[in-house]
């Protein structure tokens, strides 16, 4: 096992635990896709609401990088419908 693979399996282990808050688990593991990001949470047991937190801050971080591959007036327009 790699160095990241243990840092991967401590994170995932942190996110199974509901006694430790979501804020301190805020570095989020996007390497994965999302298809293997469920099948290692299901693997690991991890709670429905915590799995939830997680699929949204993938989902998030997917809009943030395609909206850095967009033109900037794209960028701008975004910001200005909040």
């Amino acid at each position: 096992m790699s160095f990241g693979e243990a840092k991967k399996r401590e994170w995932y282990e942190k996110l199974a635990n509901p006694d430790i808050p979501l804020h301190e688990i805020t570095q989020v593991q996007h390497q994965m896709k999302t298809a293997e990001s469920i099948d290692v949470m299901f693997a690991n047991k991890i709670p429905v609401d915590r799995a939830c937190w997680y699929i949204r801050a993938l989902g998030a971080i997917e809009i943030v990088c395609a909206c850095y591959s967009l033109p900037y007036h794209c960028l701008t327009m975004i910001a200005s419908q909040k």
